[in-house]
């Protein structure tokens, strides 16, 4: 008898923890960030450059609006690595089918982060280049 309510006893702690979706969601989601992390040395990169961006624009008094945009700025680059890593492991997995087509995958991907990157920093440029013009110009 012992041994039946040890192994139910087992079997309870083995289970899955039931979650509402929203959790299981958020779960997910930071996991996926730490995965991307680790998968590349790039994350690194741009969470240095989002740093000094965003110590930049705070010595700058950015306001609401501009924070906004230099948010939507840096997620949306994270977002573009972030897919562009699904776009390289779905290409590890064509390119048994065909190398091409896996090449094809890789550059669609490496466009897409470059065009987000571009614009991302496109706009930065234009908030923090635009305030320093204030405060140099307006000082003079």
């Amino acid at each position: 008898m012992s041994i039946a309510i040890n192994s139910r006893e087992n079997d309870k702690r083995r289970s899955p923890r039931r979650r509402s979706a929203w959790r299981q969601w958020l779960i997910e989601a930071v996991r996926g960030i730490t995965a991307g992390f680790r998968s590349d040395s790039i994350f690194f990169v741009h969470l240095f450059i989002g740093s000094l961006t965003v110590a930049t624009a705070a010595m700058l008094g950015l306001s609401r609006v501009e924070w906004a945009i230099l948010v939507l700025a840096l997620c949306s680059t994270i977002a573009a690595e972030l897919f562009h890593q699904v776009l390289k492991q779905l290409g590890d997995l064509v390119q048994l089918v065909g190398i091409k087509r896996a090449r094809s995958i890789r550059r669609f991907g490496v466009a897409a982060v470059a065009v987000v990157t571009f614009g991302s920093g496109a706009a930065i440029a234009i908030l923090i280049v635009s305030r320093l013009w204030g405060l140099l110009v307006g000082a003079g």
